[in-house]
């Protein structure tokens, strides 16, 4: 063995005998089990697309994030969705399966289709006073992450809303808060959204910009079809879908389950 080798060898070994013997150190808890030991929650987060909701066998998902900002994977980058709502501690609570958000007197809960591609959002006030939601939705972007946006390997911004995500995306607004996007770097596609405001805006860049001004115990369900999905357009009949989100999330995670003496292990399952 070259003396090079030697030296590069007892460097490492060094290292590592340093790592061994320095003491432990304190990290702060990201997530905390929930009451019932099976979800996790967490409270003013601010980690973004960390929590992946997987809808068929088509590769679509939901990244969620501690905040309801949403990234959608067609697979391809689908778009970026923010639900602004009042202000006050917001409390992130993932189940398996769902993620439910409240903050301000109102709650997000999040869910997939698993026997068709869908993503849905309700949003509900839950206060005695009428709330205004800001709604933003763009960034239909085809693009191809490089390990189709896994955590570590892609960027953690990957899923943000960028202004070069909107180039090409054509936006049309018809009733029923039905809005299609024209999208596609080589062949042009269409996703639809039920976005329920009461007033939008395109902006220049483009991308999606409304406000629903929800009544006292008031709910409203934002949805995202797919290309090749026929939308449905709806309250009760996107109601409907969620519904069967729910029973098949049910179904699944029910057939599994980790149970451990340790709580912080036993939501894994």
């Amino acid at each position: 063995m070259t003396s090079s080798r030697l030296i590069s060898l007892a460097a490492a070994l060094s290292i590592a005998a340093a790592g061994l013997s320095a003491a432990p150190q304190a990290r702060p808890f990201h997530y905390r089990p929930t009451a019932d030991g099976i979800g996790a929650v967490c409270v003013d987060g601010t980690a973004k697309f960390i929590r992946g909701l997987y809808g068929a066998h088509s590769g679509f998902r939901m990244d969620c994030s501690d905040m309801p900002e949403f990234g959608i994977y067609l697979p391809r980058m689908g778009g970026n969705l923010l639900i602004t709502l009042p202000e006050g501690p917001c409390t992130a609570t993932y189940t398996p399966g769902r993620m439910d958000y409240v903050q301000g007197g109102v709650t997000v809960e999040a869910q997939v289709g698993r026997t068709e591609d869908v993503a849905l959002w309700k949003v509900t006030n839950t206060g005695r006073k009428p709330v205004t939601i800001g709604v933003r939705f763009g960034g239909v972007a085809d693009k191809k992450f490089s390990r189709e946006g896994d955590l570590g390997v892609d960027k953690p911004d990957c899923f943000d809303l960028k202004p070069e995500y909107c180039n090409g995306n054509i936006y049309k607004v018809g009733k029923k808060g039905l809005v299609t996007i024209e999208y596609g770097n080589k062949t042009r596609q269409e996703i639809n959204l039920v976005l329920p405001t009461d007033t939008h805006t395109i902006t220049d860049a483009p991308w999606y910009e409304g406000t629903m001004k929800l009544k006292a115990g008031e709910s409203r369900i934002i949805a995202l079809f797919p290309a090749g999905v026929t939308p449905v357009t709806t309250q009760k009949g996107l109601q409907s879908l969620l519904d069967k989100a729910e029973a098949d999330r049910t179904a699944l995670t029910g057939a599994f389950a980790i149970s451990t003496p340790d709580p912080y292990l036993s939501p894994i399952g």
